[in-house]
């Protein structure tokens, strides 16, 4: 630290608070160690530009971002298969209403058809066949319209729960800027309004000191 000047020194603490933030600032940039208490920059700023900068420099975020992409794809997962569950059922539902019409037909022509492979018995084995494809056919029909109408609903669940996700980040964000902005005008306003009253107060006496000084040159 002898052949390094204080100013120099200063300069490059502000530029690397500037670019890195406070905590850089507080390090050396070469050896990463803390400088001493006497050579460390001030720990609250000069203005309210390096508040601001420090204070969105301490903040992490690429982590906060990852953050904020996972809670999205979670909340879109969780409406995902939220709305999956609900086509399965609903899926379920149409297709065994669909099917209630081949149920009872087969449910009417079964006992006659038992009786036929019960007369005839080489037509019991082409029979028992065609019970098994036709009760095979009605199950996949059920399975596959509960399956199309899962995944369908997922994928509606999963891109409306994304879409509700960043629309609450929009209106959360337009709300943030709003107050912001009410603040930022209610402190302008304040200012002016200190501003205004210093002048009526301090104009009475700016007056009667200019009064004061006229008598005095005028009687001198």
């Amino acid at each position: 630290m002898r052949y390094v000047h204080m100013q120099c020194l200063q300069h490059w603490q502000a530029q690397l608070r500037a670019t890195k933030g406070l905590a850089a600032a507080r390090r050396c940039d070469v050896c990463k160690a803390r400088w001493a208490k006497c050579y460390q920059p001030p720990a609250v700023p000069t203005d309210w530009r390096t508040m601001l900068r420090d204070v969105f420099r301490s903040v992490p975020w690429p982590a906060v971002l990852e953050c904020w992409k996972f809670s999205v794809l979670a909340i879109g997962a969780l409406q995902g298969v939220r709305a999956g569950v609900e086509g399965f059922r609903c899926g379920m539902q149409w297709a065994a209403g669909a099917s209630r019409h081949n149920l009872e037909e087969l449910a009417r022509w079964a006992p006659e058809m038992a009786l036929a492979a019960g007369t005839v018995p080489p037509l019991k084995a082409p029979m028992a066949l065609c019970l098994v494809a036709f009760v095979t056919g009605l199950a996949a029909q059920v399975a596959l319209m509960s399956i199309v109408c899962a995944w369908a609903g997922s994928v509606a669940g999963f891109a409306s729960g994304v879409a509700g996700c960043l629309l609450a980040t929009l209106q959360a964000g337009a709300a943030l800027l709003r107050q912001s902005a009410l603040a930022a005008s209610a402190v302008a306003s304040g200012a002016g309004r200190l501003a205004a009253a210093a002048g009526s107060l301090a104009a009475p006496i700016v007056m009667a000191l200019l009064k004061t000084l006229a008598f005095t040159r005028l009687f001198a």
